[in-house]
């Protein structure tokens, strides 16, 4: 139990580190906008899906 919580505070200040350090050209790189130039019947790619998720999840 110990090693697992840990290892959470250790992914929480990396978490926390990385978005104090983010700014507008990390969102600009993370939804690259030619991963939506494509139909609206494509599917979007895994780490596409990842990217809005977390940004909303930020955002609220």
């Amino acid at each position: 139990m110990e090693i697992k919580l840990d290892q959470g505070i250790k992914d929480e200040g990396f978490v926390s580190h990385t978005l104090e350090i983010a700014d507008y050209g990390c969102g600009r790189w993370i939804a690259n906008q030619s991963c939506f130039n494509h139909p609206a019947r494509n599917p979007l790619e895994p780490m596409v899906k990842a990217a809005i998720v977390t940004a909303v999840a930020i955002y609220v």
